[in-house]
């Protein structure tokens, strides 16, 4: 077969430019929409449990889901600052970020959610409408359902924010996660090997992610041979003339 030469303009072609601020960054992945949905289903998910527990008369006077408000939109984005602020400084308990102790206080949550509220909102925090979720072994079944709309989304702006130079990468990643989920992996040569598996094809160059696919398992209705995972991954890209690096794992299509 002819060699296709490569001769797209590499680019960010979200709608930035130097004068940006890094809040303009962090709005084209989450945009005031989805903040929105994100508080709607929060809210939604917030007052079924709420009215759960009254009904079974597990709601206590002086429990945290007693003093319950409902959550505003500001109200997530001081959560999502304060998750980002954990990224950033790291205490060994979560309830370190609250404490007085001068020696690792940290005024930053503080300042924005006070220590009840935050973990309220981290208790109750949805992405999706619980009664329309599909139960595994049913017709429709999607084993990400609860953050569907987000993970959508988040592909979607990765595509269209930037045009990646000729050399791509594909290659597998893992999410840690030792939680309650049917696909999750062990994986013994990765450094976090308990986990929720990636495939994830990225840009050689600036190491930006252009797509990407929750490994799980058998569930659901997707091909998830190594074929088919490829085609999903690179479908975008296939014709354009970019050079593809690969582990022998993905040789075989």
């Amino acid at each position: 077969p002819e060699a296709l030469v490569f001769q797209s303009t590499s680019a960010v072609t979200a709608l930035l430019d130097d004068d940006c601020t890094e809040y303009d960054c962090f709005s084209i992945f989450f945009s005031s929409d989805m903040v929105k949905k994100i508080r709607m289903e929060t809210n939604r998910y917030a007052a079924t449990r709420i009215a759960a527990m009254q009904r079974q008369g597990k709601l206590k006077e002086k429990s945290m889901w007693h003093r319950w408000t409902t959550v505003k939109l500001s109200d997530m984005y001081k959560f999502f600052a304060i998750v980002l602020h954990m990224c950033v400084v790291k205490l060994p308990d979560i309830n370190d970020y609250w404490s007085t102790d001068i020696f690792s206080a940290t005024r930053f949550a503080r300042k924005l959610l006070s220590r009840d509220r935050f973990k309220g909102i981290m208790k109750m925090l949805h992405l999706n409408d619980n009664a329309n979720y599909v139960r595994r072994g049913e017709n429709g079944y999607d084993p990400i359902y609860k953050i569907r709309p987000f993970f959508d989304f988040f592909i979607e702006k990765c595509h269209n924010s930037f045009t990646p130079y000729a050399n791509l990468t594909v290659d597998e990643g893992i999410c840690t996660f030792r939680g309650r989920v049917g696909f999750r992996v062990y994986m013994k040569h990765k450094p976090n090997k308990y986990g929720i598996k990636l495939y994830i094809l990225c840009d050689g160059a600036a190491g930006y992610v252009l797509n990407c696919d929750v490994y799980t398992g058998a569930a659901g209705n997707k091909d998830n041979s190594i074929q088919g995972i490829f085609e999903r991954l690179c479908n975008n890209y296939f014709g354009k003339g970019h050079c593809i690096y690969m582990d022998r794992f993905y040789t075989s299509p």
